[in-house]
């Protein structure tokens, strides 16, 4: 069987060959495209964590910080979940800064002088003499 095609005479192998040629190419184009749409996927995430980290990482700081302007013998007490949404995150604080860390992103918040350790579960936090004391 003879087919034409641009005014030329085609055989079926050509036709075929022609075929299976623009189906790679729109297989391989499918494929850049899936992997460029993961790809800002992935980022958008990473982006999504970073901004909920921070967030938290705001609100603990808040709380240091108002425990430290009140009056003496301020007491209250937070809640530091083992994650976050999905996101399972480090908690460390030294005397002025509080870090959070998420795999390779290190969130830091200067915090007031702080005297002991936050950890992830219940933290009471009070005012002793002007100073912030974590429990």
């Amino acid at each position: 069987m003879v087919l034409i095609f641009r005014g030329e005479f085609l055989r079926k192998g050509q036709v075929t060959t022609e075929f299976l040629v623009l189906l790679l190419v729109g297989i391989l184009f499918s494929i850049g495209l899936m992997v460029l749409i993961s790809s800002f996927y992935a980022d958008i995430k990473q982006d999504e964590s970073n901004a909920q980290l921070r967030l938290f990482g705001r609100e603990i700081q808040n709380e240091l910080i108002l425990a430290s302007q009140v009056h003496e013998g301020y007491s209250r007490e937070i809640f530091i979940p083992d994650t976050l949404k999905t996101f399972n995150f480090t908690i460390n604080n030294t005397d002025k800064v509080l870090i959070i860390l998420y795999k390779d992103f290190q969130h830091a918040f200067p915090i007031p002088k702080t005297h002991n350790f936050l950890k992830k579960g219940n933290n009471t936090i009070r005012n002793i003499q002007g100073e912030v004391y974590v429990e």
